[in-house]
């Protein structure tokens, strides 16, 4: 009986992915973000194909038949395995997959694996060897970051070294996040984030060049542009926290978390929610399906950082950023202002540059903020030389002077040491 139930467990499973990767990629050719034509195309799921072998028809998961212009048999069939384990993909489950597509005759095979885990290392070189291609899906739990819209249909903007580093380590480790790609794709020696890249491996790399001319009318021409977001000056980022802090009546001192998240759920029906247990690593996290903000003050470890948190996630909310994105998972990495050198999607560095910002400027308010450090720098009698208010060096008295003038600040506005820097920098009080 149990054995029963795993087998339909496997089985439900299976048919889940099925579904997910065959939507994907209908959604992607009636929209024409495929690679081939939606005129040149069909996509089917559970589509049985004639087996000489077994004399009867073989059923494959998905397959999609590509067709050059005025041919009424397609000349390309690429099938594609679904695998929604719970651990890696085994190169016997590939090699029964790739036994199957070579009992199809009358067409050009490509085959495809896709799965929602990561691959064996004997998995991969098979599939090198035979020419299939490997898919690996990202869930949206699997994601730092969920677009409104897949970034893994537009080819381009790839830091290829980078990338393939990543790629490779996500295709081999189970536990691995993506940064906003929902597909990892390998064919040959080729590691791409882009689906279109993929077929076009797969379907092109055995023709030769006066063929592959042929195939140019068949190709997708629709191009999406990168970026989209909005470049927001400082500014104006600094306008919008301000319009915040006004309507919860801000005055000087430590910016109250629980006023804005009485005015966020009073005002947008959008909750705020502290100390909630999340995924290890996961310091917080907006989904603006279900309009709330989620922080784990435990993984935060302090105040500050908890704080940081959630006024980066409140940065989001303000910044109108759910026209680009449905949520995002806020990892310690996310928290830096520099812009990031582990990410190619410009949607998602600009979106994250600009919630620091938010953040920043939403805790540090600029008039209570230099008005403080004015207090402290008369106090301790720190005297503008041209350098900036406070100019530190390699010399002792600096030094110190900077770590006592910090010390206050972090206290007064519950902030750390770095974003106190930060903001002083941004500000020209400090050099």
């Amino acid at each position: 009986m149990d054995r029963m139930v795993n087998v339909m467990n496997t089985v439900e499973k299976g048919d889940k992915l099925e579904q997910i990767i065959y939507d994907i990629f209908s959604e992607d050719i009636a929209n024409g973000r495929f690679w081939a034509n939606k005129d040149c195309c069909k996509i089917f799921i559970k589509k049985g194909y004639y087996s000489k072998d077994r004399e009867k028809n073989i059923t494959f998961d998905i397959s999609i038949e590509i067709y050059l212009p005025e041919q009424e048999k397609y000349s390309v069939l690429v099938l594609i395995e679904c695998k929604n384990y719970n651990h890696k993909v085994p190169v016997d489950d590939v090699e029964e997959f790739y036994a199957k597509t070579q009992q199809i005759s009358g067409a050009n095979i490509k085959a495809i694996v896709a799965s929602t885990n990561s691959y064996q290392d004997g998995t991969f070189k098979f599939s090198r060897s035979k020419g299939i291609g490997l898919l690996r899906y990202f869930s949206k739990e699997k994601r730092e970051w969920i677009l409104t819209r897949s970034p893994s249909t537009i080819i381009g903007n790839s830091k290829e070294l980078t990338e393939r580093a990543t790629i490779s380590k996500g295709l081999f480790e189970q536990e691995h996040k993506s940064k906003g790609f929902d597909f990892y794709c390998f064919t040959g020696n080729s590691y791409s984030n882009y689906t279109q890249k993929l077929f076009s491996d797969l379907i092109l790399s055995d023709l030769t060049d006066d063929k592959k001319e042929a195939w140019d009318h068949v190709k997708s021409s629709i191009l999406i542009k990168y970026p989209s977001i909005d470049f927001l000056d400082v500014n104006i980022i600094e306008s919008k926290s301000s319009n915040l802090l006004n309507a919860i009546k801000y005055y000087n001192g430590s910016v109250s978390i629980e006023k804005i998240k009485k005015f966020i759920l009073h005002t947008y029906n959008f909750e705020l929610n502290l100390n909630v247990e999340l995924e290890f690593g996961v310091l917080g996290n907006i989904n603006f399906e279900d309009s709330v903000i989620n922080i784990d003050n435990s993984q935060c470890e302090t105040d500050a950082r908890a704080r940081f948190t959630i006024a980066h996630e409140l940065g989001h909310f303000f910044l109108k950023h759910s026209k680009f994105m449905v949520g995002e998972s806020c990892y310690d990495s996310h928290l830096v202002s520099e812009e990031r050198k582990d990410l190619s999607i410009p949607d998602i560095m600009r979106m994250e540059w600009q919630a620091n910002q938010f953040a920043s400027c939403l805790l540090l308010p600029r008039k209570s903020f230099i008005k403080a450090f004015k207090e402290e720098a008369k106090r301790r009698g720190i005297i503008n030389r041209g350098f900036g208010s406070l100019f530190v060096d390699d010399q002792k008295c600096n030094i110190t002077t900077m770590a006592f003038v910090t010390s206050h600040l972090m206290k007064k506005f519950r902030v750390s040491k770095t974003v106190i820097i930060i903001r002083m920098k941004q500000l020209g009080i400090m050099q």
